[in-house]
């Protein structure tokens, strides 16, 4: 069995090569990004996605890749990075130098769009109209609870044809 200080030595060389690993993806990623935009062939950039291990390392990559507006990456079933044509063509060479600045394992993918389900809106709707109702007897002031959940509820169910 290892010592104390033997262990703890190979702690920190797990640490400090995981953040040279990081750092070393960075690097490897804007230079992928920057010859995939010289050249408009995103092959590199779609193997680079597939080696990553899956999850949150996978989950940054993306969201990095995808922080310009600069391209899509479709995890799916295999890995495929799809151009944006009018943000390339507009700022393709700029987006590359901005992306650079930004770490990729910092970045976060952006929360999906809340799905409602009719029944769960009516029960919101339910639940508004009931405190309006209670809410107006006590002098609480409630208009734009109940028109933000007319809004989103217009925008969510289809009108009746």
């Amino acid at each position: 069995m290892r010592t104390f200080d033997e262990v703890k030595k190979s702690i920190k060389t797990i640490m400090s090569k995981g953040s040279k690993w990081q750092d070393d993806v960075q690097t490897i990623a804007v230079e992928a990004l920057a010859h995939s935009v010289h050249h408009r062939e995103p092959s590199l950039l779609c193997m680079l996605v597939d080696q990553l291990p899956k999850g949150a390392k996978a989950s940054a990559m993306k969201a990095w890749l995808e922080s310009e507006e600069l391209v899509t990456v479709n995890t799916s079933n295999k890995q495929s990075v799809k151009w944006n044509k009018a943000v390339l063509d507009a700022r393709g060479a700029d987006a590359v130098e901005a992306m650079s600045a930004v770490i990729w394992y910092s970045c976060k993918p952006k929360p999906a769009d809340p799905v409602y389900s009719t029944e769960a809106l009516m029960k919101k709707l339910q639940a508004v109209v009931s405190y309006a109702k209670h809410g107006e007897e006590a002098g609480v002031a409630w208009g734009s609870d109940l028109i933000g959940l007319i809004g989103l509820i217009e925008a969510k169910i289809p009108a009746d044809k």
